[in-house]
């Protein structure tokens, strides 16, 4: 699970990372993402799963969940002072557990990319048990 020394819960940092920040998509989901010395050196990574996507508030939690467990070993590989969104679109509907996973490193990759483009080494894809 993230370390909730990583969670983004400020609605004000929310809304900074996606209307200022830069963005990489595919058909599940959209990274969002800003940096800034005036952040906390440690990354924060923040969750939106609208009702519209999924109706069933347990179903939201599950995919916050996943989202959770699989940015545990990612977040280490984004920039110091960077907040990042994690937006689920209606695609994650019949993504399992894998789909997900590329989908989230596809968006990182190229997020990252956006924000920093001198490191162009992708997001390392971790080994699902």
């Amino acid at each position: 699970m993230l370390s909730p020394d990583n969670r983004l819960k400020e609605p004000d940092l929310f809304r900074l990372a996606m209307r200022r920040g830069v963005h990489a998509g595919n058909h599940a989901l959209v990274a969002h993402a800003v940096t800034g010395e005036d952040f906390p050196k440690e990354s924060l990574v923040g969750f939106v799963v609208p009702k519209k996507v999924f109706k069933r508030a347990n179903q939201r939690n599950l995919a916050k969940r996943r989202l959770r467990h699989l940015m545990r070993d990612r977040v280490e590989q984004l920039p110091a002072h960077t907040l990042l969104v994690i937006r689920v679109l209606p695609g994650a509907q019949t993504a399992d557990y894998s789909e997900l996973q590329h989908s989230l490193d596809k968006a990182l990759t190229r997020v990252i990319a956006k924000l920093n483009p001198e490191s162009l080494e992708p997001i390392q894809p971790l080994e699902v048990n």
